[in-house]
């Protein structure tokens, strides 16, 4: 079994057996007992292997890594959909994490949360990050020099940052100083009915030390219930309710001594002078950042008096998407305005209802941008499909680009998502089409082998015909 050497010492426990000179020590851990002692070469048969393991890192350019890791991530997701996991217990991370917000989190005066940032490595340990986060903005100005509409949308969204107080700006005489600056980068979302560009705080980029904001924060433990669950409840109600938290994120305050742990350089025109601004909330980007949010969202429910508001808020929310319901309609309206009211009292707001019971939502929760794209066009329930006016669960796949090389290949296989195991024929076999490209050992841009490519080529063709399936979502 192959271990990281992060997560090694949390699994560690405090009792240890010795067998005797020369003999095994006996170590407790939370996946058994480990065996560790000498060997004796003396002993050791010819022809024996021994197997060594040691870590590369290879170094790539920005745009290369962040396609990589999106890859990853997806892949990531797509192996672990289909998997029950059973209950694990924290890790003392986690614990730590955890105790960290209880002691340091407050609520203003106007309800929000004040949160403070859970470190695990004094911030010392940060280099100079000035100059990446000026050769980052100047970089992003000359792109975006050549994409005058998308330069504009990213300058609406720093203006309403600033317009909202989530951030501000510092004075120049303080830059730079030591403050950790974050890069930062636009990212399209032509799907979205909301905000088309969305800039993403890179906390992962590392200072002069090699050291990141992201290596000595805490990521915290998950606090929300798995995917799964939450989605067979939601199909277990007679009338159900989705909506979406605004901004979540950012209606959480940073508490102001660690403000200056994000810090950004912007300006709206190449010709004026760099400005450094702080950023006053949860920054999307940042290690703890989703841990952060749905603990305050989590927190909510466990102050409210009303039990079933309560049980609505800790179990069925999905990161910042509501799903939930119930078999009377009487009962799921009122629900829906108690859940709404708890969650404006920490300023959070929650958008984009949608029913597949009109008596559940008004008129005002439809936007213009949502009768742009039709009524009836299917809305993603956290990424799957659901023609709310039917009631129907769907599966808009489309305009998937077949590739010829590994990368090509895992980039279309992690864009599926079926956390329900709806598309089982067509998903296992991707997964042992995967198996077989891995013990090929082919390289991330290396020609896919005839054989793979056919096999490839067959279920690229079938996958159009996974769009037109749709079942109840009631069950």
């Amino acid at each position: 079994m192959l271990i990281g050497a992060d997560v090694f010492w949390d699994l560690i426990g405090t009792q240890r057996l010795k067998l005797g000179d020369g003999q095994p020590i006996l170590c407790e851990t939370s996946l058994g007992w480990l065996v560790s002692g000498p060997i004796d070469y003396r002993y050791v048969k010819k022809g024996v292997n021994f197997i060594k393991c040691n870590f590369t890192r290879i170094f790539q350019d920005e745009a290369s890594k962040d396609l990589d890791e999106d890859i990853q991530k997806q892949l990531v997701r797509f192996w672990h959909l289909e998997e029950v996991s059973p209950a694990s217990l924290y890790s003392n991370e986690e614990k730590l994490c955890e105790e960290h917000f209880l002691k340091n989190t407050t609520r203003l005066a106007n309800g929000r949360f004040c949160v403070r940032i859970p470190l695990k490595h004094n911030p010392d340990v940060l280099g100079d990050s000035w100059p990446r986060a000026k050769k980052c903005l100047l970089s992003l100005e000359r792109r975006l020099a050549g994409q005058s509409q998308v330069y504009e949308m990213y300058k609406e969204f720093m203006s309403e940052y600033e317009s909202l107080g989530h951030m501000e700006k510092c004075e120049n005489d303080n830059l730079p100083r030591k403050m950790h600056f974050i890069p930062h980068h636009g990212v399209l979302r032509e799907s979205s009915t909301t905000t088309k560009l969305r800039v993403v705080f890179n906390a992962s980029s590392p200072t002069s030390s090699g050291v990141s904001l992201n290596n000595i924060q805490m990521v915290g433990p998950v606090v929300q219930d798995d995917l799964l669950s939450i989605l067979l409840r939601f199909r277990l109600h007679k009338y159900v309710l989705t909506a979406d938290v605004e901004k979540m994120y950012r209606q959480i305050v940073i508490h102001p001594d660690d403000r200056y742990l994000q810090q950004i350089v912007w300006r709206d025109n190449p010709s004026e002078q760099l400005q450094a601004y702080q950023l006053n909330t949860v920054t999307y980007g940042t290690s703890s950042a989703p841990f952060l949010a749905t603990r305050c969202l989590q927190q909510l429910g466990l102050e409210c008096t009303d039990d079933k508001v309560a049980q609505v808020i800790i179990h069925d929310f999905y990161v910042d998407d509501l799903l939930t319901g119930g078999d009377d309609i009487n009962e799921v309206t009122d629900l829906r305005r108690k859940v709404t009211s708890t969650l404006a009292s920490a300023h959070m707001v929650l958008r984009k209802w949608k029913s597949n019971e009109s008596q559940l939502v008004s008129e005002n929760d439809i936007s213009p941008l949502d009768l742009n794209i039709g009524g009836f066009e299917p809305t993603k329930t956290l990424g799957l499909g659901w023609q709310s006016h039917t009631d129907q669960l769907c599966f808009p796949i489309g305009g998937l680009f077949s590739g010829r090389t590994k990368r090509d290949m895992l980039s279309v296989i992690s864009q599926i998502f079926d956390p329900l195991g709806l598309l089982s024929p067509c998903v296992i076999k991707m997964k042992m089409l995967l198996q077989q490209l891995w013990l090929l050992k082919l390289s991330w841009d290396e020609q896919l082998t005839p054989e793979i490519s056919k096999m490839w080529a067959e279920i690229i063709v079938d996958l159009p015909k996974y769009s037109t399936y749709s079942t109840s979502c009631y069950l």
